[in-house]
């Protein structure tokens, strides 16, 4: 049995999509993959959490945000401190401390 990365994973379930599928559902297929492949669960569960579902999480995870000047949560999560700024972020957004 051949192990295939994520990235080769994801590009054949793209082929394989009929016509009909949406660009935007792809879109939103290969960052729900990326999410769950490149952030660590307790702050995707926490996103879910405060934000309410997946797919809100996942707008927020992978979209730039004014605190991290512009950055994307998920980039800043590449390193411990971005993850804890992360968690943080989010522990203000739901206790109404961040607009």
């Amino acid at each position: 049995m051949v192990t295939r990365s994520p990235k080769e994973t994801a590009l054949e379930e793209i082929e394989n999509l009929p016509e009909s599928v949406e660009w935007a559902e792809i879109v939103y297929s290969l960052e729900r993959r990326w999410v769950f492949c490149g952030i660590p669960e307790e702050i995707f569960r926490k996103a879910i959490e405060v934000l309410g579902n997946e797919e809100k999480a996942v707008k927020w995870l992978t979209s730039g945000q004014k605190y991290f000047n512009g950055e994307i949560p998920l980039e800043a999560c590449l390193a411990q401190q971005g993850r804890d700024d992360v968690l943080a972020l989010l522990g203000r957004i739901e206790h109404g401390g961040y607009s």
